[in-house]
């Protein structure tokens, strides 16, 4: 049970800051910004796989144009499949 608490409370915190980042990186971009969104998607990768919430959706976010607008898509998916099972 303690690893769960830990992975449900990981992923509530890297949610907060990845959404204040998203939203910056939509109205300007920054490379340390982008570097921390990557470890972000990481961490709620590697914490909801321990929670056997489905990660399809990482599948789709890395590409080969960088986008904030897709990013903030797929973080909109996440977010709602975290919920949805928590």
């Amino acid at each position: 049970m303690k690893k769960t608490d830990i992975s449900i409370n990981r992923i509530k915190t890297t949610l907060q800051y990845m959404e204040d980042d998203l939203k910056k990186e939509l109205i300007r971009e920054s490379q340390k910004r982008r570097r921390s969104i990557d470890k972000g998607f990481d961490t709620l990768y590697l914490h909801l796989r321990k929670l056997d919430i489905d990660t399809t959706i990482f599948k789709n976010i890395r590409g080969v144009f960088y986008n904030p607008n897709h990013n903030f898509e797929c973080f909109k998916k996440i977010k709602e499949a975290f919920e949805g099972n928590c």
